[in-house]
């Protein structure tokens, strides 16, 4: 009976997290429409832009959310790896 409650309320977790991911993607289209339209759509770097030391200090701001999302990523598929094999054990 609890376990059946758990299940039930997590549908509306996942209703609200589609939800929100569907207006990103409208978001994000509109943008990229909007940008087509008037032309100013460039061409993305390879390369960070570094001219100067501020701009070498805003590289910092990227790198520990790319850092920590790869982190975040491995650890998950590690756990799943494990959770599988102690599954067949």
């Amino acid at each position: 009976m609890t376990f059946a409650f758990v299940t039930d309320s997590l549908r509306y977790t996942s209703a609200l997290s589609v939800g929100l991911a569907v207006v990103f993607l409208v978001i994000m289209v509109i943008i990229a429409l909007m940008k087509l339209i008037s032309g100013t759509v460039t061409m993305p770097r390879m390369l960070p832009d570094v001219k100067d030391l501020t701009s070498f200090w805003k590289l910092f701001t990227g790198v520990p959310v790319l850092v920590t999302a790869y982190i975040c990523h491995y650890n998950g598929t590690l756990t799943s790896i494990s959770a599988n094999l102690l599954v067949f054990i």
